[in-house]
Protein backbone atom coordinates (compact mmCIF):
# COMPACT_ATOMS: atom_id res chain seq x y z
CA UNK A 1 0.00 0.00 0.00
CA UNK A 2 1.38 3.40 -1.05
CA UNK A 3 1.80 6.19 1.53
CA UNK A 4 -0.83 8.12 -0.08
CA UNK A 5 -3.58 4.78 0.15
CA UNK A 6 -2.14 4.21 3.66
CA UNK A 7 -2.88 7.88 5.04
CA UNK A 8 -6.38 7.84 3.66
CA UNK A 9 -7.17 4.59 5.25
CA UNK A 10 -6.10 6.09 8.54
CA UNK A 11 -7.87 8.78 8.21
CA UNK A 12 -10.97 6.12 8.40
CA UNK A 13 -9.95 4.21 10.86
CA UNK A 14 -9.35 7.25 13.06
CA UNK A 15 -13.09 8.66 11.86
CA UNK A 16 -14.79 4.77 13.06
CA UNK A 17 -12.74 5.55 16.20
CA UNK A 18 -14.52 8.47 16.58
CA UNK A 19 -17.74 7.17 15.45
CA UNK A 20 -17.66 4.27 18.19
CA UNK A 21 -16.99 6.70 20.95
CA UNK A 22 -20.18 8.63 20.36
CA UNK A 23 -21.99 5.99 19.91
CA UNK A 24 -21.39 5.01 23.59
CA UNK A 25 -21.95 8.23 24.84
CA UNK A 26 -24.37 8.41 27.89
CA UNK A 27 -26.46 10.40 27.33
CA UNK A 28 -27.16 9.54 23.60
CA UNK A 29 -24.98 12.09 21.60
CA UNK A 30 -27.94 14.07 19.92
CA UNK A 31 -26.11 16.40 17.34
CA UNK A 32 -27.64 19.60 15.91
CA UNK A 33 -27.45 18.24 12.47
CA UNK A 34 -28.66 14.61 11.74
CA UNK A 35 -26.18 13.92 9.65
CA UNK A 36 -23.30 13.82 12.39
CA UNK A 37 -25.47 11.21 13.90
CA UNK A 38 -23.80 7.69 14.92
CA UNK A 39 -25.66 5.73 12.51
CA UNK A 40 -25.80 8.48 9.38
CA UNK A 41 -21.89 8.59 10.25
CA UNK A 42 -21.51 5.17 10.17
CA UNK A 43 -23.47 4.95 6.65
CA UNK A 44 -20.95 7.80 5.85
CA UNK A 45 -18.01 6.34 6.58
CA UNK A 46 -18.67 3.05 4.46
CA UNK A 47 -19.53 5.48 1.42
CA UNK A 48 -15.54 6.77 2.00
CA UNK A 49 -14.65 3.22 2.53
CA UNK A 50 -16.13 2.15 -1.27
CA UNK A 51 -14.23 4.82 -2.49
CA UNK A 52 -11.16 3.67 -1.20
CA UNK A 53 -11.56 0.48 -2.18
CA UNK A 54 -12.32 1.75 -6.04
CA UNK A 55 -9.47 4.07 -5.89
CA UNK A 56 -7.04 1.07 -4.80
CA UNK A 57 -8.56 -1.22 -7.87
CA UNK A 58 -8.12 1.70 -10.17
CA UNK A 59 -4.03 2.54 -8.89
CA UNK A 60 -3.62 -1.23 -9.62
CA UNK A 61 -5.59 -1.74 -12.50
CA UNK A 62 -3.09 1.26 -13.75
CA UNK A 63 0.24 -0.64 -12.75
CA UNK A 64 -0.54 -3.99 -14.18
CA UNK A 65 -1.44 -2.18 -17.38
CA UNK A 66 1.50 -0.19 -17.46
CA UNK A 67 3.71 -2.83 -16.10
CA UNK A 68 2.88 -4.62 -19.26
CA UNK A 69 3.24 -2.34 -21.53
CA UNK A 70 6.71 -1.72 -20.51
CA UNK A 71 7.52 -5.23 -21.35
CA UNK A 72 6.45 -4.81 -24.57
CA UNK A 73 8.78 -1.87 -25.24
CA UNK A 74 11.27 -3.94 -23.61
CA UNK A 75 10.55 -7.01 -26.13
CA UNK A 76 10.10 -4.86 -28.97
CA UNK A 77 13.62 -3.12 -28.62
CA UNK A 78 15.05 -6.58 -28.27
CA UNK A 79 13.71 -7.66 -31.66
CA UNK A 80 14.23 -4.79 -33.41
CA UNK A 81 18.27 -5.35 -32.94
CA UNK A 82 17.76 -8.97 -34.25
CA UNK A 83 15.96 -8.11 -37.29
CA UNK A 84 18.47 -5.71 -37.54
CA UNK A 85 21.30 -7.87 -37.63
CA UNK A 86 19.60 -10.54 -40.05
CA UNK A 87 19.15 -7.98 -42.16
CA UNK A 88 23.35 -6.73 -41.95
CA UNK A 89 24.12 -10.73 -41.99
CA UNK A 90 22.98 -10.83 -46.04
CA UNK A 91 25.17 -9.47 -48.40
CA UNK A 92 21.99 -9.29 -50.78
CA UNK A 93 20.47 -6.62 -48.64
CA UNK A 94 23.12 -4.30 -48.18
CA UNK A 95 21.01 -1.76 -49.63
CA UNK A 96 19.05 -2.03 -47.56
CA UNK A 97 20.97 -1.89 -44.04
CA UNK A 98 20.47 2.59 -43.78
CA UNK A 99 16.98 2.49 -43.32
CA UNK A 100 16.45 -0.50 -41.41
CA UNK A 101 19.29 0.91 -39.73
CA UNK A 102 17.76 4.52 -38.96
CA UNK A 103 14.40 3.36 -37.85
CA UNK A 104 16.12 0.61 -35.46
CA UNK A 105 18.29 3.34 -34.01
CA UNK A 106 15.65 5.94 -33.52
CA UNK A 107 13.15 3.44 -31.68
CA UNK A 108 15.77 1.60 -29.11
CA UNK A 109 16.96 5.20 -28.73
CA UNK A 110 13.53 6.81 -27.12
CA UNK A 111 13.88 6.82 -23.49
CA UNK A 112 10.64 5.74 -21.12
CA UNK A 113 10.25 7.81 -17.74
CA UNK A 114 9.77 4.76 -14.89
CA UNK A 115 5.90 4.46 -15.03
CA UNK A 116 3.97 6.41 -12.42
CA UNK A 117 1.12 6.72 -11.63
CA UNK A 118 -0.58 10.51 -12.04
CA UNK A 119 -0.38 12.86 -9.13
CA UNK A 120 -2.82 12.71 -5.73
CA UNK A 121 -5.10 15.47 -6.19
CA UNK A 122 -4.76 17.74 -3.23
CA UNK A 123 -7.14 19.39 -1.04
CA UNK A 124 -7.08 22.78 -2.44
CA UNK A 125 -6.15 21.47 -6.13
CA UNK A 126 -9.51 20.83 -8.69
CA UNK A 127 -10.51 18.02 -10.01
CA UNK A 128 -9.47 18.42 -13.31
CA UNK A 129 -6.20 19.45 -12.94
CA UNK A 130 -3.94 19.44 -16.20
CA UNK A 131 -1.58 16.60 -16.61
CA UNK A 132 2.14 17.68 -16.14
CA UNK A 133 4.37 18.58 -19.49
CA UNK A 134 6.69 16.12 -18.41
CA UNK A 135 4.48 13.38 -17.97
CA UNK A 136 2.88 14.45 -21.47
CA UNK A 137 6.02 14.15 -22.45
CA UNK A 138 6.56 10.48 -21.02
CA UNK A 139 3.18 9.25 -22.65
CA UNK A 140 4.57 10.43 -25.88
CA UNK A 141 7.33 8.41 -25.85
CA UNK A 142 5.65 5.47 -25.95
CA UNK A 143 3.75 6.73 -28.79
CA UNK A 144 6.95 7.28 -30.70
CA UNK A 145 8.31 4.01 -30.20
CA UNK A 146 5.26 2.93 -31.51
CA UNK A 147 5.45 5.07 -34.72
CA UNK A 148 9.35 3.96 -35.23
CA UNK A 149 7.72 0.66 -34.84
CA UNK A 150 5.86 1.25 -38.13
CA UNK A 151 8.39 2.73 -39.73
CA UNK A 152 10.91 -0.06 -39.15
CA UNK A 153 8.10 -2.49 -40.40
CA UNK A 154 8.02 -0.41 -43.91
CA UNK A 155 11.49 -1.05 -44.34
CA UNK A 156 11.62 -4.63 -43.22
CA UNK A 157 8.66 -5.37 -45.66
CA UNK A 158 10.81 -3.47 -48.39
CA UNK A 159 12.98 -6.23 -48.40
CA UNK A 160 12.65 -9.49 -50.55
CA UNK A 161 12.63 -12.86 -48.79
CA UNK A 162 13.03 -11.00 -44.98
CA UNK A 163 10.84 -13.33 -43.79
CA UNK A 164 11.84 -16.85 -45.17
CA UNK A 165 13.58 -18.88 -43.19
CA UNK A 166 13.36 -16.34 -40.15
CA UNK A 167 12.51 -17.12 -36.62
CA UNK A 168 8.88 -17.34 -36.17
CA UNK A 169 8.99 -14.03 -33.79
CA UNK A 170 10.98 -12.52 -36.19
CA UNK A 171 9.08 -11.99 -39.13
CA UNK A 172 7.12 -8.69 -39.77
CA UNK A 173 3.85 -10.70 -39.02
CA UNK A 174 5.12 -11.12 -35.82
CA UNK A 175 6.74 -7.71 -35.59
CA UNK A 176 3.70 -6.00 -36.73
CA UNK A 177 1.47 -7.50 -34.05
CA UNK A 178 3.51 -6.49 -31.33
CA UNK A 179 3.84 -2.97 -32.42
CA UNK A 180 0.11 -3.47 -32.86
CA UNK A 181 -0.09 -4.58 -28.72
CA UNK A 182 1.85 -1.66 -27.80
CA UNK A 183 -0.61 0.47 -29.65
CA UNK A 184 -3.65 -1.06 -27.84
CA UNK A 185 -1.61 -0.37 -24.62
CA UNK A 186 -0.97 2.88 -24.82
CA UNK A 187 -5.09 3.49 -25.05
CA UNK A 188 -5.51 0.94 -22.58
CA UNK A 189 -2.96 2.61 -20.34
CA UNK A 190 -4.43 6.07 -20.75
CA UNK A 191 -7.81 5.04 -20.07
CA UNK A 192 -6.42 3.38 -17.04
CA UNK A 193 -5.06 6.49 -15.94
CA UNK A 194 -8.37 8.48 -16.84
CA UNK A 195 -10.06 5.73 -14.59
CA UNK A 196 -7.55 6.09 -11.91
CA UNK A 197 -7.48 10.52 -11.52
CA UNK A 198 -11.62 10.18 -11.36
CA UNK A 199 -12.10 7.60 -8.18
CA UNK A 200 -9.33 9.85 -6.71
CA UNK A 201 -11.25 12.98 -7.38
CA UNK A 202 -14.28 11.43 -5.79
CA UNK A 203 -12.23 10.22 -2.72
CA UNK A 204 -10.71 13.46 -2.46
CA UNK A 205 -13.98 15.12 -1.96
CA UNK A 206 -15.12 12.85 0.35
CA UNK A 207 -12.59 13.08 2.68
CA UNK A 208 -11.75 17.11 2.06
CA UNK A 209 -14.59 18.26 0.24
CA UNK A 210 -17.85 20.18 1.55
CA UNK A 211 -19.19 18.49 4.03
CA UNK A 212 -16.12 15.67 3.60
CA UNK A 213 -14.97 13.61 6.60
CA UNK A 214 -12.26 16.72 8.16
CA UNK A 215 -15.32 19.17 7.96
CA UNK A 216 -17.77 16.61 9.55
CA UNK A 217 -15.09 15.18 12.30
CA UNK A 218 -14.45 18.80 12.83
CA UNK A 219 -18.22 19.34 13.25
CA UNK A 220 -18.57 16.36 15.71
CA UNK A 221 -16.30 17.29 17.99
CA UNK A 222 -18.10 21.12 18.11
CA UNK A 223 -21.09 19.06 18.48
CA UNK A 224 -20.06 17.31 21.71
CA UNK A 225 -18.53 19.87 23.03
CA UNK A 226 -21.61 21.99 22.85
CA UNK A 227 -23.78 19.36 24.36
CA UNK A 228 -21.63 17.65 27.13
CA UNK A 229 -19.12 21.00 27.96
CA UNK A 230 -15.22 20.78 27.20
CA UNK A 231 -14.44 19.53 30.37
CA UNK A 232 -16.39 16.68 30.17
CA UNK A 233 -15.25 13.16 29.61
CA UNK A 234 -17.29 12.57 26.44
CA UNK A 235 -15.37 15.49 24.59
CA UNK A 236 -11.99 14.57 26.33
CA UNK A 237 -12.24 11.24 24.93
CA UNK A 238 -12.65 12.72 21.33
CA UNK A 239 -9.89 16.04 21.69
CA UNK A 240 -6.99 13.94 20.76
CA UNK A 241 -8.73 11.63 17.82
CA UNK A 242 -6.79 13.92 14.85
CA UNK A 243 -8.81 15.04 12.65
Amino acid sequence: MSVSERSFADRLQRARQLKAATTGFAPPFAPADPSLAPAAVGRFLDGLDTSNLAAAAALAAWQEGATARTALVTRLKADTLRALARVKSNPAWKAHVPAVKAAADKLRGQKTAKPAPPAEPQPDQPAATPAKPAREQGDRSYADIKQQGEVLLAALRRIAGFDTGAPVDLTTGALGALVGQLGSANQSVAGKEQALAGNRAIRRSGFDGEGGLSARMKAIKDGVRSQYGQSRQQFLQLKSIRL
